[in-house]
């Protein structure tokens, strides 16, 4: 009788630990796939900010390639949003 009930131990033992194995290898894929997914909206949320970042780029080239848009830009910062003008475009300061 000891025997039977150590042997029936034995085999529920063993199927307990295949089953808290898979339930840990599905609880592992459930991780992975949520990281999966958080990773791509991060990947696109910085390829929407490199667009902009490009545009911003682009447009500080364009005003820093004459003088007359560089003074132009500056008057139009100046006289409609009263911003301090002292300060210069930068182009290193857009980087993403």
């Amino acid at each position: 009788m000891l025997l039977i009930m150590m042997l029936r131990f034995r085999v529920l033992k063993t199927i307990f630990v295949r089953l808290e194995l898979f339930f840990l290898m599905v609880l592992f894929f459930q991780v992975r796939c949520c990281s999966h997914i958080l990773n791509l909206i991060v990947k696109v949320g910085l390829e929407l900010a490199n667009d902009v970042a490009c545009k911003i780029r682009n447009g500080i080239k364009y005003i820093e390639k004459s003088r007359i848009h560089k003074k132009r830009f500056y008057d139009v910062v100046d006289k409609n949003f009263y911003l301090n003008v002292t300060k210069k475009l930068r182009l290193r300061c857009v980087c993403v």
